[in-house]
């Protein structure tokens, strides 16, 4: 339904509900044009500071200078932290409480993680540039109607999946209870799963691993399920999986196979055009996500042959060697 890294043409392959698409821009970009700017001189002031103050010597006025400069960098590079965390925690559909995050707080929080971020900048005497920060402006509105389709496709798709079931329930109260109470489990689930393991984000992980808590404790709480077949509340689940995995962004599964290709194009001086196919055949039709499912099954909704099993039914025999004519051996020796 989203696609964040504007691949509109290839989106519309699969399903007549891609078409006109809206085109979220890509989160990690987002960040990436604060690291650069404030971010990494943050980082590496930081970390010279740290240095200076572990690596000096003397009484305690003698060092107070340098604890100071550490101490300083050390706030800083937490409030930087801090706004890159509010940023990702605020590009959400969802908030802590289940309901639809609206347009206003969502503008006012990006806003305000901004300016804490730029503020950091100041402190350290690195004066962001104007145009870094209104390029990263310039993306808030296309990212707030991202977020806005996505709300708006997925009530769509409720109505419908409310309609085509045969659980007995009035029908808005279990569109409320999908939209609600099941489908944000599923968001904050797959939020906790993508965010990289690293030390920076344990606190972000901490926020979302409660997050997702106060959402399974909603659920349980709401005991609709009890009015629901086993079948009924599996087929439930999966729908609310599947449109949780809708909601995207970042391209990160795309960049990191472009860097990966990159890579392998310097250290090997080039790929050939043939094992070019093969990697991304393999891409595509063998590589599996947590779900167990392609890229092209996602893409398409359809299953596809096991490319291993494909290959060893068609494959044909291998070319032979060419027999090399051997040359009559030179024998070195004095006659008797």
């Amino acid at each position: 339904m989203l696609v964040s890294d504007r691949a509109k043409g290839l989106i519309k392959l699969g399903h007549s509900d891609h078409f006109n698409v809206c085109s979220m821009p890509d989160l990690f970009h987002f960040n990436q044009e604060l690291g650069h700017a404030i971010g990494a001189p943050l980082g590496k002031a930081w970390r010279k500071a740290k240095i200076a103050y572990d690596t000096s010597e003397g009484l305690h006025f003698q060092r107070k200078p340098f604890e100071d400069a550490y101490l300083l960098l050390d706030v800083c590079r937490r409030h930087y932290q801090n706004g890159i965390h509010g940023i990702h925690k605020a590009v959400q559909p969802f908030n802590a409480d289940g309901s639809f995050s609206l347009i206003t707080p969502l503008r006012k929080s990006l806003i305000a993680n901004l300016s804490l971020i730029e503020k950091q900048g100041l402190k350290i005497g690195k004066e962001v540039k104007t145009k870094t920060i209104q390029k990263v402006i310039d993306q808030i509105p296309d990212i707030l109607s991202g977020i806005t389709s996505w709300q708006q496709w997925t009530i769509e798709r409720t109505k419908e999946f409310a309609q085509s079931t045969d659980i007995e329930i009035r029908q808005e109260e279990l569109e409320q209870w999908l939209l609600h109470y099941l489908l944000p489990v599923f968001v904050w689930q797959l939020t906790l799963r993508r965010l990289p393991a690293k030390k920076k984000n344990e606190r972000l992980k901490k926020d979302y691993e409660e997050v997702l808590q106060k959402a399974r404790d909603k659920l349980k709480g709401s005991k609709l399920e009890n009015y629901m077949t086993a079948e009924q509340y599996t087929n439930c689940l999966e729908w609310a999986e599947k449109i949780a995995r809708t909601f995207q962004r970042s391209s990160s599964k795309v960049e990191g196979r472009n860097g990966y290709l990159a890579f392998v194009h310097k250290a090997n001086r080039g790929l050939q055009d043939q094992r070019l196919k093969v990697l991304t055949i393999v891409h595509n039709y063998d590589i599996r996500g947590w779900d167990r499912r392609t890229p092209a099954e996602r893409l398409f909704d359809q299953k596809f042959p096991d490319l291993f099993e494909f290959i060893l039914e068609n494959v044909t025999d291998f070319v032979e060697p060419r027999a090399t004519r051997r040359k009559p051996q030179n024998i070195w020796a004095v006659a008797p």
